[in-house]
């Protein structure tokens, strides 16, 4: 199976981690990178030193989206940038391919409702990735609240946060997506 992935920091070195556990020498993977940092990152983010991302895991890499598109993978990763999901995804699925996208869908709402259409149009699996909808204490209050146990309610708000400095700790924190508001982010 041709994985496509977009972006391969932390969270596209996971999934890249867990679809190698899972499909082991079935998986081919190409990859569409900008910054093409080839540091490889163990399950707690830190460096495994002396490893090369692109080597380790021969990766066939595309500096051009549609060069990497052309090469027609079973699916696509968004792991790049929030600002940069929405283009990333539309032209994965404009060439058909299927997408799994990181959260958040966008930084905006540019671009969203023509990605929407062509999902739809072309009938194309499409799936936000966000793990805190499988969470314990999220599923109990959403059962809470289809249950009615609360009443009718009017609102509700949650904030889940995380202290940057510890978050990425391969990279300074100032710099990376989630500290700049260029990136969708603040």
């Amino acid at each position: 199976m041709k994985i496509l992935f977009c972006g391969l920091g932390g969270i596209g070195q996971r999934h890249l981690r867990n679809l190698r556990q899972l499909l082991g020498d079935e998986l081919q993977v190409i990859a569409y990178r900008v910054r093409g940092q080839r540091l490889k990152l163990r399950d707690n983010l830190t460096i495994e030193e002396g490893a090369d991302l692109e080597r380790d895991y021969q990766i066939r890499v595309h500096h051009d989206l549609a060069e990497a598109l052309a090469e027609a993978p079973s699916a696509a990763f968004i792991c790049n940038p929030n600002t940069l999901h929405v283009p990333v995804a539309l032209e994965c699925v404009r060439a058909n391919v299927p997408v799994f996208m990181e959260k958040p869908l966008a930084g905006d709402l540019q671009g969203i409702e023509s990605l929407v259409s062509e999902v739809e149009r072309r009938r194309l699996p499409f799936h936000v990735g966000y793990n805190f909808r499988f969470h314990p204490g999220l599923q109990r209050i959403k059962a809470l609240l289809e249950s009615g146990f609360f009443g009718r309610l009017l609102s509700a708000r949650f904030e889940i946060g995380e202290y940057l400095p510890n978050w990425h700790r391969y990279e300074d924190y100032r710099q990376m997506y989630a500290a700049r508001a260029d990136q969708g982010e603040e």
